[in-house]
């Protein structure tokens, strides 16, 4: 049982400090679980001044990560130049890939450009990482990659989204990373929104055993590599991070924020909820005046179990699942097995 003895509010940031730009709608696999069902490029995405207008902006205003992500970010064939211009102006950059266009190349001149790090997809093993993302031969492109990264000398991660068809391999996929030399495993949680259907989420009773699981295999690889989610609800396995103000559970619209393809602002990249595009308003102005950011900072609107919840300042639920469940941002994180 968890002891919770947190008596204050933590600390919320006025402009999120991680951002995840979505740099493209267009994608070359068509993976099961898309949160953005990327396809091919949206009519008026970005250019790349506006790109570099964008990051520019953000960087003043107070953001200082960003994860790139897509579709397939490499896809776009401006991809370097603009994470040249991101490092030559002292922003912390991420990204994201399935692997499938990354050559030695490529992240050689990552490394040049001080890339932070450099995430790879995997969701299972070979037959099933291969039916999850719908391109047979993927998985052996995905591990490639991971082996590019690191003979490059970058910080690679690997997120693995668990779902129904490959939660079973979980175990097997951390091991796989270890033996590789990945620097981070990143366990994501399914959303089902975008491509993502209701049919491929787990049920909480599993996601429970799972997340145990996950924080039992954590101490194997202590020193080897480290081990990360973004469950909201981590404070119910790990009395620890209590301690630390920066801890808040959900960071969306809080800690975090997205920017899709065409410029418009979301709270996060797994909750689609338009606050503003910045072609019309700074990011800083959209982000100071939304209604529904500045509601998402204050844990007393939350409703249901989540609203009565003696963990809310620590957790405050999935938004996103709460929104993909039940349309109401707001509403009990159904997914929680605190709730019934």
């Amino acid at each position: 049982m968890v002891k919770n003895d947190t008596t204050y509010r933590n600390y919320v940031p006025d402009i999120p400090y991680h951002l995840v730009w979505i740099a493209t709608n267009a994608c070359n696999a068509r993976c099961i679980h898309c949160s953005t069902e990327a396809t091919k490029r949206l009519p008026g995405e970005l250019s790349t001044d506006e790109v570099k207008k964008m990051f520019w902006e953000l960087r003043d205003a107070g953001v200082f990560d960003i994860a790139i992500s897509g579709g397939e970010p490499f896809v776009r064939k401006d991809m370097m130049e603009i994470i040249e211009y991101m490092a030559s102006i002292g922003l912390k950059v991420g990204i994201g890939s399935n692997g499938s266009t990354v050559t030695k190349k490529i992240t050689d001149k990552l490394k040049l450009f001080n890339v932070s790090r450099l995430q790879i997809s995997i969701d299972g093993t070979e037959e099933i990482h291969d039916l999850s993302r719908r391109w047979n031969g993927l998985f052996k492109k995905s591990k490639q990659a991971i082996l590019y990264g690191i003979e490059s000398g970058l910080n690679v991660h690997v997120c693995m989204t668990l779902h129904k068809i490959n939660y079973s391999v979980m175990e097997d996929v951390i091991s796989m990373c270890a033996d590789l030399g990945v620097k981070r495993f990143n366990l994501s949680r399914f959303i089902p929104t975008g491509r993502g259907d209701l049919a491929l989420d787990l049920d909480k009773e599993l996601w429970h055993d799972l997340m145990l699981k996950y924080e039992n295999i954590k101490t194997e690889y202590l020193g080897r590599m480290e081990m990360t989610t973004h469950l909201s609800q981590s404070i119910l396995l790990n009395s620890e991070l209590n301690c630390y103000d920066g801890f808040i559970g959900c960071q969306a619209g809080i800690g975090q924020g997205c920017i899709g393809p065409t410029g418009d602002v979301s709270p996060c990249v797994m909750l689609p909820i338009k606050v503003g595009n910045i072609r019309d308003h700074s990011f800083e102005d959209i982000w100071r005046d939304s209604t529904l950011i500045n509601n998402l900072k204050s844990r007393n609107l939350l409703k249901g179990k989540c609203g009565v919840c003696s963990y809310k300042e620590k957790c405050g639920g999935c938004r996103a699942v709460a929104y993909s469940y039940t349309g109401d941002v707001f509403e009990t994180d159904s997914r929680c097995w605190l709730t019934n």
